[in-house]
């Protein structure tokens, strides 16, 4: 079963879903894995992971399909995290990280009769490819070795994980090499700055998306690990004794060995580039707390230059004011004067009058 697109829902019906997975006695377990692959409007549940394995002595579908389990048998089911280019030209990451959906029911009943379902969902085309080749003869493999198309599965869907961690690497570099720098420049309007931190905002943005990564290939790991030994547990339990099937377990173990091992390895390059680009974000921080400081110390200095004025300022001004209370004693005086001569004047002036007047 696949998706129409990302975030697509599967190209199937929810009623011929229920039939189908009636009919292959899928585990209520499973509907986790299918409701990954709903329709979404945004990224939602990325970091879910459903694993489970259990023995048919504790799943018992009704069914007159198969005979009464009387020999053992399993269902296992899991979602797998892997990397795919998405095609679309205008993102500067051409991958992303997609789900696949895997089921397996297996059944041995009496007088040697067996059964082996399988369900795949949104695998990558290539291994679809690949499992149409294996399966399409079907019935010349036993079912109670076709446990080891797990580990072909995981194996071959994750491939690209090491393309995708190669890429991050070459990215992470050519960003190291353009530098981290805040691009000022200058004002528009007095007293405005115009900073630009795309540099700092895209390093930010690669370091979640590489948190988001190691938390995908963590939970691989954890499944591969859970699935290698749910597999070899049931084996020991199992009444299969033949050297194929020991032939076929000793081929599993060393595929999911080296799938591990694969993942590890991711694992370590994904927190090497976190570490890095942890670094680099410290040191980015450090540079901008020093320009602050700097940035500090100039406004302070600026402010005790304009406190100093200020003060300068105001001893002029108190210069001013003692001046203008001696100017303003200098009046009362003359006004004091002036009051006590001009009476006299006025009578004078009078007098004057009245002379002048008496010698016509």
């Amino acid at each position: 079963m696949r998706q129409n697109y990302s975030w697509g829902r599967l190209r199937i019906s929810e009623e011929i879903g229920r039939k189908l997975f009636t009919s292959l006695m899928v585990h209520p377990s499973f509907l986790a894995v299918v409701h990954l692959f709903g329709e979404k409007t945004e990224p939602v549940e990325e970091s879910l992971s459903v694993y489970f394995c259990h023995p048919l002595s504790q799943y018992r579908p009704k069914s007159q399909e198969i005979p009464p389990f009387m020999n053992g048998g399993y269902v296992v089911g899991y979602n797998l995290k892997y990397a795919a280019r998405h095609g679309r030209s205008f993102l500067e990451d051409p991958f992303s990280v997609r789900d696949a959906g895997l089921f397996q029911f297996y059944a041995k009943g009496s007088h040697t009769v067996e059964r082996c379902n399988w369900i795949f969902i949104n695998l990558p085309e290539t291994l679809e490819q690949r499992l149409a080749e294996v399966l399409k003869d079907a019935e010349g493999i036993e079912c109670d070795l076709q446990f080891q198309i797990n580990a072909m599965v995981l194996l071959d869907a994750t491939k690209d994980w090491k393309i995708y961690v190669n890429f991050l690497e070459e990215f992470f570099r050519r960003l190291l090499e353009v530098g981290f720098y805040t691009k000022v420049d200058g004002p528009t309007n007095s007293g405005d700055i115009n900073a630009d931190f795309s540099d700092i905002r895209k390093l930010q943005l690669f370091t979640d998306k590489l948190r988001g990564l190691h938390q995908s290939i963590r939970l691989n790991l954890d499944l591969g690990a859970g699935l290698q030994q749910s597999m070899n547990d049931m084996g020991k339990t199992s009444d299969m004794t033949s050297s194929a099937r020991s032939s076929a377990l000793e081929s599993f173990n060393s595929q999911m060995n080296m799938f591990i091992w694969q993942h590890r390895t991711h694992l370590g390059r994904i927190e090497s580039l976190i570490a890095r680009a942890q670094g680099v974000s410290s040191l980015i921080q450090s540079i901008l707390d020093i320009r602050t400081a700097d940035s500090s110390t100039r406004i302070n200095s600026a402010v005790h230059d304009i406190t100093e004025q200020g003060m300068e300022e105001n001893k002029l001004i108190k210069r001013l004011t003692h001046q203008s209370t001696q100017d303003t004693r200098a009046m009362k005086v003359i006004a004091f004067i002036s009051a006590i001569f001009l009476p006299s004047t006025f009578v004078a002036v009078g007098l004057q009058w009245w002379y002048f007047r008496r010698q016509r």
